[in-house]
């Protein structure tokens, strides 16, 4: 019984930040500033990303 119930609370807590993260993503889609920064932000890091992997 007791894993049952961790195994719910995993489930729950895991939907949870999902659920959370999928609204936080779409916060920042929906805010043309923001999404730009991001936006910018990986154009930047695709740089460094590409040298590490050579």
């Amino acid at each position: 019984m007791t894993r049952v119930l961790e195994d719910a609370v995993e489930a729950l807590e895991r939907r949870i930040f999902f659920e959370t993260f999928n609204r936080r993503y779409q916060e920042l889609r929906d805010d043309p500033e923001a999404w730009a920064e991001i936006e910018q932000e990986r154009r930047a890091e695709e740089g460094v990303v590409g040298d590490a992997s050579a």
